[in-house]
Order: structure tokens, then C-alpha cells, then sequence
């Protein structure tokens, strides 16, 4: 195993409470892991962007290989993080404080015509790609419920989706996150938001829960923020077509709920 492992990035909030109370190995995936610190969730690797609530290192670290074990104890000592038998250098420059991304845009025709492309470069992904990597008949009831809650969005058709899927962030969820973060970004406020995140801690994962508060806050991955950005004051879509390879489905189900929470209020 490399010895020479460093982080290159990790909130000063999240790096202040590891220090304090510690913290523990909450999940272990190849890539990735998920630590717990006062029932909060910090993924840690290399391939993740950066954000309030990742601790992103240098190298990549095939944490299933390694002797780790769930539960175990993570704590920061004399500038080092401490995972099991990983130790990590954390450099004062790392350090860095993410805030809430409150920046809002208005809608424009210009924008509403990379929507449009944008839609469409999606729907030609979801039927070539998702339809042939995942059951076929599974497929079309989560779509078909998805679909629901994107022509008409509120709570009854959220529930429907909430929790739908497979893996961490469920399909569904990330629509929802999506959606979310359109909204926030055009200034338009969901009335059924707070019973959403109440929801949540009961009716999926603990990992998908915490993203749709931490969305509902504000509070984005950088490459989320750049997106936004990019879109609404450059017209370009790089980041935007990046977030397409997030995960096996999270990148798209994040980007198409967001652009349909963008064009809320235009009738595109």
C-alpha cells in the first residue's frame, strides 16, 4: 500500500468535528468509503468532486483491499487522518471552507434552448444506454413514475419516486436532487420541501437522505456550482454533460430533475 497518501481537499467544519468527536467508518466500496461523524456523512476518495461534505485525496485508494473494517474508528491527529491502517497527510492548504451556494439566475430564451438540447441528449442516453444496462420492465415503471413527477411535481408523485431505485442514490432520489437544485437556482420556492427532507430519513438510504437536505441547504459539490455557472453566464454545457457520468445513473437523474426544475415556470 502507498504510504505517501495525502488529502488535497477536506472542509475546515468536517475536519474541526473528525478532530473533536471523531468519527467512523460508516460503508467501504472499491473507490470510496463513507465515514459517520456526528450523524453526518463524509465520503472519502479521489474520483469525487469537491464539496463540504468529501474528503478528496490524491491518489487513488482501493479501500475494499485494504484492512479496514465497517465501524472502525477515524480521527485526526497532528495533521494526519487516521483510517484504520491508512494515514493521511492533510496539509494546511487542504483546508478549505465551502460555503452554500445562494446565487440565483433568471431564466432566459437562450437558456431555454439548451434546455431543449439538453433534454434531448438525455432521452437519447436513457434509451440506449439505461434500457440495455438494467432490466428492461424495471426500467419502464421507474421511468414512468419519474416521468409522472416531471410533468406534474408535488409531494404525492415525490413519494413515488422517493427511495426508487437501486444502489446508494437511487434513480429516484436523484431526480429529486436534481429538481431541487433547479428550483434554488431560478429563485422558485417548493412548498412541500420540508415534509420531503422528513421523509427522507425514513424511505431510502441514509447516504440519498443526507444529499437531499444538503441540496435543500444549498449546499453543492464545486461541480455542481460550475455547472450552474456555466450554463447561466457562459450558455456552455461542459459541466453540464460531465455530471452525465456521475455514477451508473446519479449524474443524469441530477441533471435532467435540474433542468426541469429550471424550466418550472416557462412551459417548455
Amino acid at each position: 500500500m502507498d504510504t505517501n497518501l495525502k488529502i488535497i481537499a477536506i472542509d475546515q467544519e468536517i475536519y474541526e468535528m473528525i478532530k473533536d468527536y471523531k468519527a467512523f467508518i460508516y460503508a467501504i466500496h472499491n473507490n470510496s468509503l463513507h465515514l459517520s461523524v456526528s450523524n453526518t456523512l463524509v465520503t472519502l476518495g479521489d474520483k469525487i468532486p469537491e464539496g463540504k461534505h468529501h474528503i478528496v485525496t490524491d491518489k487513488n485508494i482501493i479501500f475494499s483491499e485494504l484492512n479496514i473494517r465497517k465501524y472502525q474508528k477515524a480521527y485526526i491527529e497532528e495533521n494526519f487522518l487516521y483510517v484504520g491502517d491508512l494515514k493521511l497527510d492533510i496539509d494546511n492548504l487542504s483546508i478549505k471552507d465551502y460555503q452554500s451556494y445562494d446565487l440565483t439566475y433568471k431564466m432566459r430564451d437562450d437558456i431555454d434552448l439548451i434546455i431543449i438540447q439538453l433534454l434531448d441528449i438525455i432521452d437519447k442516453h436513457i434509451e440506449s444506454q439505461m434500457f440495455v444496462k438494467y432490466n428492461p420492465s424495471i426500467m419502464k415503471i421507474v421511468l414512468n413514475r419519474v416521468n409522472q413527477f416531471l410533468d406534474k411535481p408535488n409531494l404525492i408523485h415525490a413519494k413515488l419516486i422517493l427511495g426508487l431505485g437501486q444502489g446508494l442514490t437511487p434513480y429516484g432520489d436523484d431526480i429529486l436532487v436534481g429538481y431541487i437544485m433547479g428550483c434554488n437556482t431560478i429563485g422558485q420556492s417548493i412548498d412541500w420541501i420540508e415534509e420531503l427532507v422528513e421523509l427522507a430519513n425514513e424511505k431510502t438510504t441514509k447516504l440519498s437522505a443526507q444529499n437531499i437536505k444538503d441540496t435543500h441547504k444549498r449546499i453543492y459539490s464545486n461541480i455542481y456550482a460550475d455547472m450552474i455557472e456555466e450554463l447561466f453566464k457562459k450558455n456552455k454545457t461542459e459541466h453540464a454533460m460531465k455530471m452525465m457520468n456521475i455514477g451508473d445513473t446519479s449524474g443524469v437523474g441530477m441533471l435532467l430533475g435540474f433542468l426541469h426544475g429550471i424550466k418550472k415556470e416557462r412551459g417548455i
